[in-house]
């Protein structure tokens, strides 16, 4: 067997990337089964540390939301106490250091400090890339992507060419 991604030193740090208050959880279903639910949701991000660079994945909700208290759009209550850079800061690092980003999906909650991260290289697989860039409206949405450096890639992605850390396919929201 192969043991190299054993050998292969790696940190994984958890971020907070807010919380989200949901006041009616049948948004989340096509047959009416959360009628009535309300539940909190949390959003985090990972920082991935590799010998060859730093992976974030996952951007929380828009940095603007940063210590402006709980804001409410439709269902949805949003809150976030830090931004991405402010956390990193805690562990000596700043947005210059991390060399990649990517994201789950383009949701907002997913995707929303993407601005403070201009020299880092966007890592994202064709279909989303596609998908984010297919409209007006899915353009403007995903406008702080549209200048990133990017590699974009189809299938499984091997991030540091180790084995050590993958980007798998997995299409849709799951």
């Amino acid at each position: 067997p192969d043991n190299s991604i054993a050998a292969v030193p790696l940190s994984l740090y958890t971020l907070d990337c807010g919380s989200i208050d949901v006041s009616d959880l049948d948004a989340f279903s096509s047959t009416g089964d959360y009628a009535g639910q309300q539940d909190s949701l949390t959003n985090t991000c990972y920082l991935i540390r590799h010998p060859q660079g730093d992976l974030l994945w996952d951007l929380g909700l828009p940095h603007a939301l940063a210590g402006a208290g709980p804001q409410t759009d439709g269902i949805f209550t949003m809150a976030l106490e830090r931004t991405l850079t402010e956390q990193l800061a805690d562990i000596g690092l700043s947005a210059k250091d991390i060399e990649f980003i990517s994201i789950s999906h383009s949701h907002f909650d997913h995707s929303g400090q993407a601005a403070l991260f201009p020299d880092s290289q966007w890592l994202v697989n064709k279909n989303e890339f596609d998908h984010m860039f297919s409209s007006d409206e899915s353009r403007a949405q995903n406008a702080a992507f549209a200048e990133l450096n990017k590699s974009i890639h189809t299938g499984n992605h091997d991030v540091f060419g180790d084995g050590s850390v993958m980007i798998l396919a997995l299409p849709g929201h799951t």
